[in-house]
């Protein structure tokens, strides 16, 4: 097969996508259930007079049980779910560096939608009007068509400029 086929273009960017949710359920299922585990180990102990914890050690691992079980179970709906998929004019780009390690690169699409991209693989600008092929609950983009704009958008972007 050729490398510029479309087809498999395709299917790339799909694995691609769906290697970065696969990647984002490995990591956020084991840690919300280590802490749905200790949440609810210290919570029978305080509850039955303990003294192995306090209610602050239980307030904060219900906070973080919370915060890693949202991550992890919008990454294992988007494993099992389909694709969304949306038309609109990109509004924005840029980048931003999360948890001082790993630099991230998002767009905004209208009328709100904000996905991450890949930006050796993913190559739209501000005020590009596309069609969109997206997972919903990890906001990761798995591919870009650009389209023609309808006229009201046609305007706007002259309106802009």
């Amino acid at each position: 097969m050729n490398a510029e086929d479309p087809v498999l273009a395709s299917i790339q960017r799909e694995a691609r996508a769906r290697s970065t949710v696969l990647r984002q359920a490995v990591v956020w299922t084991p840690l919300f259930l280590a802490a749905a585990g200790a949440f609810l180990f210290f919570l029978i102990d305080e509850a039955r007079g303990g003294d192995r914890g306090s209610w602050f050690t239980v307030g904060l691992l219900g906070v973080f049980t919370v915060l890693f079980g949202y991550m992890s179970v919008q990454a294992l709906r988007d494993l099992t779910g389909e694709p969304a998929e949306h038309e609109g004019l990109i509004t924005r780009r840029w980048a931003r560096t999360d948890a001082f390690l790993f630099r991230s690169h998002y767009v905004r699409v209208e009328p709100g939608i904000i996905l991450r991209i890949d930006p050796r693989h993913h190559d739209v600008t501000e005020g590009e009007y596309v069609w969109v092929r997206y997972y919903r609950g990890t906001s990761v983009a798995i591919s870009f068509e650009r389209r023609e704009p309808p006229e009201g958008v046609r305007e706007k972007l002259r309106r802009r400029r």
